[in-house]
């Protein structure tokens, strides 16, 4: 469940810290099958505005059970909202998709709102497989939710029979905001097996006590095991929802190009027209059409600039080292700070892969923003190096810095971001600040070299 929770908080971070603001519904969905896809246990994705009325669904059709549809869900979305963090519902039964209960995560950038995320979880498919096959052939299981059955490994077992049962063994444990009981029971096969003496108490306690060992040992390995899984089913949900990303924002980039750039070029034309007809004849009318002129210009190169931010053409063109130029040369035209850039590329001697380049690049880009926006920096140095074998990138600025010890504050500047796309590429990132001693930001990440995969 912890691992589930974790991946919808992933999802929660990128939806809700997206740079350019495109909260389509489009893109919700292409992110949200992406989850319900590939991991087991997600049935259905929701995004709901912060004014709690019904929003979009994944997949398209699923409707919110009832039990939802009252108090509890208005009262989940407030307890989320207040805390912080994710909250379970009670599970309940539906016909179609059996018994499931809902986690409500927020959607925070700083101080905002956005909204929240609401995701039905398939109680059977969580539970189910945490068992070894041999012991679900010789116990029954139940997990119970208050008064409420979670899951039950013998559906035609009653209740009386799980609480009634001379030999079974039951477990309280927190899970979030809600607390969860497993119980334990042999089934009767199992109990006939045995061979009993006499000595019957003590012979079930023995029983007991080696099952509750070996199952502590079997949990203990299954746990690191799903540890295992889960962290790897994060990294490949992680790449492919930044893979999602930066395609989108290619997207965007194309059609603001192809469409708005037209558009603003062939008005150019036209006023220019305009103005060579009235020039000379009435001049208050071409002082106003130079004027018109003069902003539309601006607009187009606003228009470069913003698609340049999405998706730098450069990139994909030429590679890292002009690509980084001419965005530090944009931050500089805009900007009183005073921008130190140094890169150091052999392309004869090293090969920077494109996932490399754009990690790279948007490490660069996110830094810039935030010492913009926050750091108050009067200087910033940027260093960029490849040797064979290794690149290596530094950022330091001479701000106001910020408390290492309160991160968790810091939602707003995208330092998990800059982490996640660093191990996406095998890289390390390490950021250093203090008050008022600026920050520092290093990059390193290992190169393959060689003409084979050059030309790859």
């Amino acid at each position: 469940m912890e691992s589930h929770l974790k991946v919808a908080s992933i999802f929660a971070r990128r939806w809700s810290t997206h740079e350019s603001r495109d909260f389509s519904k489009q893109r919700f969905e292409k992110f949200a099958s992406i989850v319900v896809r590939e991991l087991p246990g997600f049935h259905a994705v929701e995004l709901v505005p912060p004014d709690s009325v019904s929003g979009w669904v994944v997949p398209s059709g699923f409707r919110i059970p009832k039990a939802l549809d009252q108090p509890e869900r208005q009262m989940m979305l407030k307890e989320a909202a207040s805390s912080g963090l994710a909250v379970l519902s009670a599970p309940f039964e539906s016909a179609s998709t059996g018994t499931s209960l809902y986690a409500v995560l927020t959607l925070q950038r700083e101080e905002e709102l956005l909204g929240y995320l609401v995701v039905n979880f398939l109680a059977e498919t969580l539970i189910n497989d945490c068992f070894h096959s041999t012991i679900r052939s010789e116990f029954y299981f139940m997990v119970l939710d208050k008064e409420k059955i979670l899951f039950r490994s013998a559906p035609e077992a009653s209740m009386p029979e799980f609480s009634q049962a001379s030999i079974q063994s039951s477990k309280t444990f927190p899970v979030h905001n809600r607390k969860w009981q497993l119980t334990m029971v042999p089934k009767s096969a199992t109990l006939s097996a045995l061979n009993l003496t006499v000595n019957l108490p003590v012979l079930f306690l023995g029983i007991l006590l080696s099952f509750g060992l070996s199952l502590l040992v079997y949990l203990l390995l299954r746990r690191m095991e799903m540890f295992r899984l889960a962290r790897d089913q994060q990294a490949l949900l992680s790449r492919k929802v930044l893979m999602a990303q930066e395609e989108e924002r290619a997207r965007v980039s194309r059609e603001l190009h192809d469409e708005l750039g037209q558009l603003l070029t062939a008005l150019r034309l036209e006023m220019g027209w305009f103005e060579k007809q009235i020039s000379g004849r009435h001049e208050n009318e071409a002082g106003v059409f130079r004027n018109t002129v003069k902003l539309v210009e601006q607009a187009t190169e606003e228009l470069r600039r913003m698609c340049r931010g999405l998706r730098p053409p450069l990139l994909d063109d030429l590679g890292l080292e002009p690509a980084v130029n001419l965005l530090v040369a944009d931050i500089q035209g805009r900007s009183d700070m005073e921008i130190g850039l140094d890169v150091s590329l052999d392309d004869k001697k090293v090969f920077v892969s494109k996932d490399i380049a754009l990690c790279t690049y948007r490490i660069i880009q996110e830094s810039i923003t935030n010492v913009s926006r926050h750091a108050q920096a009067k200087k910033l140095s940027i260093k960029l190096a490849a040797a064979p074998g290794e690149l290596t990138l530094s950022v330091i600025d001479d701000g106001v810095g910020f408390d290492m010890a309160n991160l968790g504050a810091l939602q707003g500047w995208g330092l998990e971001g800059m982490q996640e796309r660093a191990n996406l590429v095998g890289g390390s990132i390490d950021i250093h600040s203090t008050p008022g001693q600026g920050t520092r930001v290093f990059f390193r990440v290992a190169l393959t070299t060689g003409e084979k995969e050059k030309t790859q």
